[in-house]
């Protein structure tokens, strides 16, 4: 008796993506381009208009590279972006009903529906994402 070689097997077919984490990963890429562009057309405004606070919107870039870089790792299905993902939604999410503009905080607004969307997304497939490498342990 002789045991099948491992050259005979069929190639393991890789694990089916979890859909609702492609769709996270989506409304996160999405959302960062949007809020960067946002923000560059912004910049372009007020500076036309000479406006001396118009330099302030260089703060909204690091929460779109934010976005950006949690719909990466959702691609990737890496539990780093999970967290990433519900950290960025809740942080814009509570800037929106205490800070910056709170007369258009409202539950049905798109910020807070798709931030909302994205959050129930990964916790519903929080089974789907990896655990990140650790390096050097």
């Amino acid at each position: 008796m002789s045991t099948p070689a491992s050259a005979d097997l069929p190639p393991a077919a890789p694990a089916p993506r979890a859909k609702g984490l492609l769709v996270a990963a989506i409304l996160c890429g999405l959302a960062g381009i949007a809020l960067a562009a946002a923000a560059c057309w912004s910049f372009i405004v007020e500076s036309g208009r000479n406006n001396a606070m118009a330099g302030t919107v260089i703060f909204v870039y690091p929460v779109a590279a934010l976005y950006c870089l949690a719909g990466y790792l959702l691609y990737k299905p890496h539990r780093a972006g999970g967290w990433l993902a519900v950290m960025t939604c809740a942080l814009v999410a509570a800037l929106q009903f205490t800070g910056i503009d709170s007369s258009s905080a409202t539950w049905f607004s798109p910020v807070v529906l798709g931030n909302l969307a994205v959050v129930l997304l990964v916790i519903l497939n929080w089974r789907h994402l990896r655990p990140s490498r650790q390096v050097g342990a």
